[in-house]
């Protein structure tokens, strides 16, 4: 992670298709509900089609995107706000 200028630059490692994957598996190993699972996977799917990577989905924390694109608002919320948290971890 690298701050410069107020902003956080997250220091996320390996391919940044492969990186929004291996978060949402991860998401998805924090709970045991099918439903929420297949929400975090429909959250995945939703930035890999429109081609963000976790890095851009952190700066922006723009979860109505997840949102019009379907994805239940906690999940939403849930996928924006914990990439940091993934990182820190990873």
């Amino acid at each position: 992670m690298n701050i410069s200028s107020g902003i956080i630059e997250l220091d996320i490692q390996g391919p940044r298709d492969m990186a929004v994957v291996e978060y949402t598996l991860w998401q998805q190993s924090q709970v045991k509900d099918r439903k929420w699972k297949l929400e975090f996977q429909k959250a995945c799917m939703a930035a890999l089609d429109k081609g963000f990577d976790l890095a851009q989905i952190y700066a922006d924390q723009n979860l109505t995107f997840f949102i019009q694109e379907d994805v239940i608002e906690g999940i939403a919320r849930r996928f924006v706000s914990d990439i940091e948290k993934w990182v820190k971890l990873s």
